[in-house]
């Protein structure tokens, strides 16, 4: 690749409850507080290993409310991250609509369904073969977390990290 950094909009939009802010808070400051995210946008600069080198990428961090469903607030992201609380079938429907949604876009970013709140896994209603089915059907990935490990996250940041990189080398081919 020809530069040495890269610059992607990320947003992150979910039913309220499903802890966006809590996924962006562990990305950007490595905690699961909430109360630091403020609904702005966040950066977030991370090296990434690929092609036998790193890379430099910066992730610009945007979260939408429900009410925020419109290409408006969409259009340009690099990546889309939905999120569904695992101990709410609803958070998987508003997923899917979201997905079908997104479907209808020109440009097409990157789509991850990420499962939220993997940590009451006792209280689970949706499992990762349902996340799964979803992914597939509109050609998305899929993933489990939870904030409150700071295990979970980095890893998914990293397959994201990677599969964006792919895109952009394959665009530059």
């Amino acid at each position: 690749m020809d530069t040495d950094r890269l610059t992607w909009k990320v947003s992150i939009v979910g039913p309220t409850g499903s802890g966006k802010s809590s996924l962006i808070s562990r990305i950007v400051y490595d905690s699961d507080n909430p109360a630091s995210t403020q609904k702005m946008i966040l950066r977030k600069r991370i090296t990434v290993p690929y092609n036998g080198g790193t890379r430099s990428v910066d992730f610009l961090f945007q979260e939408l409310e429900e009410t925020d469903k419109t290409e408006k607030f969409l259009t340009g992201s690099t990546a889309i991250l939905i999120t569904a609380d695992v101990t709410s079938k609803d958070s998987l429907k508003y997923s899917e609509e979201i997905l079908k949604f997104i479907s209808g876009f020109e440009r097409k970013p990157l789509v991850v369904v990420l499962g939220t709140k993997t940590d009451l896994r006792y209280e689970a209603v949706i499992w990762q073969d349902e996340l799964d089915r979803l992914a597939k059907k509109y050609g998305a990935l899929s993933f489990l977390v939870t904030a409150k490990n700071a295990n979970d996250v980095p890893k998914v940041l990293e397959q994201i990290s990677s599969r964006l990189l792919e895109k952009v080398a394959s665009k530059r081919k």
